[in-house]
């Protein structure tokens, strides 16, 4: 019998690094920065994040080569609020039409800034508007800061109509 004595071996187990992605939101067509932990890993959408909401992973390798993912975080991706303008009585304003209202669709938790041709004019959600103008309306959701944006341009014509009287050759008579 041969004995061979061997030194003694240590064996190191290298622990996993802890690795996290965070919910995250943003508003409909705008990019979204992604949150991940420690720094330097890849993320399982792209980031920055322009889709629709979902869920996504991180994953980190650190040094000693060892790898781990993050549980899933939420993406929610907010819609925009409604900016579309309507008239009451059109965008021409004239003798007869002197004044139109101009409204985008109202609902709570929305706030309304009107500028005419650049300059604050309103916060509501319908301003009578009363002068040619340019008038940009930006709608903003209080509760995820949202904004839309939206402009008219209204015309005034004051031109006096043309007034004729006939028949031309009238005899006037006082009695």
């Amino acid at each position: 019998n041969i004995s061979v004595e061997l030194p003694d071996v240590g064996i190191f187990i290298n622990p996993l690094p802890i690795v996290t992605a965070g919910n995250v939101s943003g508003c409909s067509g705008s990019s979204i920065a992604l949150s991940g932990s420690p720094a330097g890993g890849t993320f399982s959408v792209a980031n920055p994040y322009t889709g629709t909401s979902t869920t996504y992973t991180y994953t980190y390798t650190d040094a000693n080569g060892c790898s781990a993912t993050s549980a899933p975080a939420t993406i929610t991706v907010n819609s925009l609020p409604d900016a579309t303008i309507t008239a009451s009585n059109g965008l021409a304003l004239t003798c007869t039409n002197p004044s139109t209202v101009l409204s985008v669709p109202f609902a709570s938790g929305l706030t309304y800034n009107w500028n005419q041709n650049g300059v604050f004019f309103a916060t509501a959600s319908n301003p009578l508007v009363t002068v040619g103008a340019t008038y940009d309306v930006t709608v903003t959701n209080t509760a995820n800061g949202c904004t839309a944006t939206s402009s008219v341009t209204t015309t005034l014509d004051i031109t006096p109509p043309t007034v004729s009287v006939s028949p031309s050759t009238a005899t006037l008579t006082c009695t």
